[in-house]
């Protein structure tokens, strides 16, 4: 199977990514934080349903649970989405 068509899995225990090139398992310097909706959008230029349907597909960061009606980011996980998109030029995995 070709590499550049795997969908985005973080691994089950939510590996940290505390930067592009750091190791997977590093202790953050910083607590996890946890970007809400509108953030996201902001930080990876996409929109709403964009974020949704790339969940959906495999391609996108799946959210965490919040409270009975709200959802977020780990924003560590966002930030290695982003720096995936740019190591393979923008094209999904």
């Amino acid at each position: 199977m070709n590499p550049e068509n795997l969908p985005f899995v973080p691994s089950a225990s939510r590996a940290l990514h505390p930067t592009c090139g750091g190791a997977v398992n590093a202790v953050p310097p910083k607590p996890r934080k946890i970007l809400r909706l509108p953030a996201v959008i902001e930080r990876c230029g996409i929109s709403r349903s964009g974020v949704y349907d790339g969940i959906k597909k495999g391609t996108f960061v799946s959210p965490v649970r919040l409270s009975a009606r709200s959802v977020g980011w780990f924003e560590d996980e966002i930030d290695h989405w982003i720096c995936d998109r740019v190591k393979t030029g923008g094209v999904e995995k």
